[in-house]
């Protein structure tokens, strides 16, 4: 598993993400390259498997978490909303109708 394909892994929320977190810390953490770009698709599928209940809200927040701290990821059009996932306790916790409300907004 090369670093795209762990990265894709981890914010899919694959069945081998562990593994993935595994292997990224095999490559250097700093970088000059974006390798993926967070668009609608990932923060909607996110939003959805919360609302379903396939994850929780902590699992949103690590997810936002570690797209917040790599350089090799590019969320700049959702900062703002990795930024509330990933804050809770600054932003409040993460419930049904807020997901709701996001995913109306994005």
């Amino acid at each position: 598993m090369n670093r795209l394909q762990a990265l894709n892994e981890i914010i899919n929320f694959g069945s081998n993400s562990e593994l993935a977190a595994i292997r990224l810390h095999e490559f250097p953490f700093d970088t000059d390259e974006e390798l993926i770009t967070i668009n609608r698709h990932h923060v909607e599928k996110v939003l959805k498997m919360f609302i379903s209940g396939e994850i929780s809200d902590e699992q949103v927040e690590q997810w936002a978490n570690f797209i917040e701290g790599r350089e090799d990821l590019n969320y700049d059009v959702f900062g703002n909303l990795i930024y509330i996932l990933a804050n809770p306790v600054l932003e409040g916790k993460l419930s049904i109708s807020k997901a709701r409300k996001f995913l109306d907004a994005i």
